[in-house]
């Protein structure tokens, strides 16, 4: 009895390890953590998370937001390589890899850092609290206001960029930030409040206001250095004081229809003033309360000027434009301000001016790899110039000469014909090209503004992740200049 026993056991231990073997092996995996502050250690709800495939192209994004205890949970992920990411209103973003395996739960926590320079509510920035003077308002937060007196007489504060989404300035947000120089403004503002940038020093080549902004409150821009200020159509109200006591010798508007704005400009009826209107419209200004300026010249916003200030140059059967591009497929109000920056083949405008976000940095794609532009920057019936036409230009002749030295308000180089005599009021014969310096190609940080200009021709190197430039400085100009294509330069058309 004991020997069948035994031979009993041993043969039902057999069938249950031969269970197992035949049972199906998991082919999914599971991702779970919990979210917490980095500085007090309490666990964060409402975090989104997102996770995406690396290799896996099909692979849809997925989403989850935490729960009152910080966690989440991702199931039945196919086995894979995934970065799972993490953001939260007021506090830095997070992310990191992970390798789902079958039959395995991954764990992923992670912790957020938030952000005390800001205090946000109900998507109004209502406090700065830190001490850099380049300040670069964060662009997730879902700001859509600047809080009134926010800034109000901070002395470090030298550069801000305010992000997009944010339609509202409100009053003395800005108000005697004495070494405030440069303002980056969002395309989605349309209200700048009462005594905004009040005694600051923002200069013209330094801000540029938007093409959706509808009202500028009263002494917005009172007691700066602009020099010249270009105001968009959209704009429908304009405050007493504006741009009271400012050094402005031009003032660029776009209506077509004077608007009637009483004595905003009252201070600037001097022989040194100029006021540009478009084409057709100086009977209208002459004849308009509030516009009776005593030099008035129409200009066409596509290169050229009916006075021949800014007339265009013909080399060769090719004619250049007098301005650069600015805003994507727009010229420039002016030939002598600094202008947007552009990569290779591509669409988007970075600012001439403070510092960017979301920069398109070292990267093998499509528009990069491209052998040629795929998308135009340049206005309709302009094009980009080649190789061949920088070096015609470059020819000519071509003279550096710094601000103010003929009536520029920055650094660059005349070319052409006349490039020695050249002036910003007699343009006949030349162009200007105004040193705008680069986005560099790593992080879209700005170099070597008012140094060295940089423009982009059409025609690849015999690299196909680089291209030809006009490339000058206050030393020489090369007009072959062999660079790669992630770096952010200027633009000026030909047709």
């Amino acid at each position: 009895m004991t020997r069948i026993f035994i031979i009993s056991a041993l043969v039902a231990g057999i069938a249950c390890y031969s269970c197992k073997e035949n049972e199906p092996l998991s082919t999914v995996g599971h991702v779970e953590g919990t979210v917490t502050d980095f500085n007090t250690h309490k666990v964060l709800s409402d975090v989104t998370v997102d996770i995406v495939s690396k290799d896996n192209t099909a692979f849809a994004k997925q989403s989850r937001q935490t729960s009152e205890d910080g966690k989440f949970t991702f199931t039945d992920l196919e086995v894979d390589k995934y970065n799972v990411s993490f953001s939260k209103r007021n506090y830095g973003s997070n992310s990191k890899d992970v390798d789902v395996l079958a039959g395995q739960t991954v764990s992923c926590d992670a912790a957020l850092v938030g952000n005390p320079a800001f205090t946000v509510e109900n998507g109004v920035l209502t406090a700065y609290h830190g001490k850099s003077g380049e300040v670069i308002i964060p662009d997730n937060w879902g700001i859509t206001a600047i809080g009134a007196r926010v800034f109000y007489e901070n002395q470090q504060l030298t550069s801000v960029v305010i992000p997009e989404g944010v339609t509202f300035i409100k009053e003395y947000a800005f108000y005697s930030c004495r070494n405030l120089t440069t303002v980056t403004l969002p395309n989605s503002l349309t209200i700048i409040s009462d005594y905004a940038f009040c005694f600051c020093s923002l200069t013209a080549a330094a801000i540029t206001l938007p093409a959706n902004l509808t009202s500028i409150g009263r002494s917005t821009f009172n007691s700066n250095r602009l020099k010249y200020i270009t105001i968009p159509a959209s704009v429908t109200s304009i405050g007493e004081g504006a741009f009271y006591n400012n050094p402005l010798s031009n003032i660029i508007v776009a209506w077509t229809t004077p608007p009637l704005i009483g004595s905003v400009f009252f201070s600037l009826s001097g022989p040194g003033f100029t006021l540009q209107v478009p084409v057709g419209t100086k009977a209208a200004y002459e004849a308009t309360d509030g516009w009776k300026f005593s030099n008035i010249v129409e200009y066409v916003n596509d290169g050229r000027n009916t006075s021949n200030s800014y007339a265009n140059l013909t080399i060769g059967g090719i004619t250049w434009a007098a301005f650069n591009v600015d805003a994507y497929q727009t010229f420039a109000a002016r030939p002598d301000i600094y202008t947007k920056f552009y990569q290779w083949s591509k669409a988007t405008a970075w600012a001439a001016t403070g510092d960017v976000s979301g920069w398109s940095g070292y990267s093998y794609s499509s528009s990069t790899s491209s052998t040629t532009w795929t998308v135009n920057p340049c206005p309709s019936g302009w094009r980009l110039p080649t190789r061949a036409e920088f070096e015609a230009l470059h020819n000519t002749g071509t003279s550096w000469v710094y601000a103010s030295a003929r009536g520029n308000d920055v650094e660059g180089r005349f070319y052409g014909p006349n490039h020695a005599t050249c002036t910003m009021n007699n343009l006949n014969g030349c162009v200007f090209l105004p040193a705008c310096g680069y986005r560099s190609a790593s992080f879209g940080y700005l170099w070597s503004q008012d140094e060295v200009g940089y423009y982009y021709s059409s025609t690849e190197s015999d690299r196909n992740d680089s291209a030809y430039t006009l490339r000058f400085t206050s030393d020489d100009s090369n007009p072959a200049n062999n660079i790669n294509k992630w770096e952010g330069f200027s633009i000026r058309c030909v047709k």
